[in-house]
């Protein structure tokens, strides 16, 4: 009986900060337009089992981002964005919603 070769492919890790989770309460709480951003992220968490989630649901923000690092932000439309930091088969979702507030978070936590 042969036996397979170890697999040596690590799957990544997902986690979720306090911080993004008090991000979707927000977007719930704003109603009927929040609440399709959240329904757009929790699309993408649905599909954590998929090698990319964030296909065919967000694309990368045009400008990127570096006030922290290996951070991607998404769009998830009208001005709506998706905060994660993604590196050595991890992949953190840190906050998401409106760009204004997008902005703000990412000034208080750069670095």
């Amino acid at each position: 009986m042969e036996s397979e070769p170890p697999n040596h492919e690590t799957k990544i890790q997902y986690f979720q900060t306090r911080d993004f989770e008090k991000s979707l309460q927000k977007a719930r709480l704003a109603g009927k337009h929040g609440q399709k951003y959240v329904n757009k992220t929790k699309a993408i968490l649905g599909g954590l089992a998929e090698s990319d989630p964030f296909t065919g649901i967000v694309k990368i923000t045009k400008h990127g981002e570096r006030r922290i690092p290996y951070c991607v932000k998404y769009d998830l439309g009208d001005g709506w964005r998706l905060v994660t930091c993604q590196h050595s088969k991890s992949c953190g979702f840190l906050f998401m919603g409106k760009h204004d507030d997008v902005d703000h978070w990412l000034d208080k936590n750069k670095g």
